[in-house]
């Protein structure tokens, strides 16, 4: 069985709430998928007191500060319906790149469910 693997890439502040690896741990269990997350911090942050900026003009979208989520099984349904409960919590990432480092399949699965439950 080939696996499917959904990433979800998230900038700063993009998801409604935190992402929690606990949370991520109970939707993996849930619908026999295998979760894992990954916080990346780009290299044109700037702080400025308590305010972060941070270049991004021309900057490949791997050295850009994001979270991102992967989700991986051999089952279309699993992966569905645990992407169907990961849009609920935080909602669909950035369609522009949001999906990179996706499976073509983990990809449009992805599509459809964010077009059913969240939309663009």
């Amino acid at each position: 069985m080939t696996e499917i693997v959904t990433k979800l890439r998230y900038n700063p502040d993009d998801s409604l709430k935190d992402i929690e690896l606990s949370t991520l741990d109970q939707v993996a269990r849930k619908h026999g998928v295998k979760i894992t997350s990954e916080e990346r911090t780009g290299k044109g942050r700037v702080y400025a007191g308590q305010t972060v900026f941070e270049e991004t003009w021309e900057v490949p979208f791997e050295q850009v500060s994001q979270t991102i989520v992967t989700v991986s099984a051999g089952d279309k349904e699993s992966i569905r319906k645990a992407l169907r409960d990961l849009v609920k919590l935080y909602r669909s990432p950035v369609p522009i790149w949001g999906f990179m480092g996706s499976t073509k399949e983990g990809e449009e699965i992805a599509r459809q469910v964010i077009e059913e439950n969240d939309g663009w």
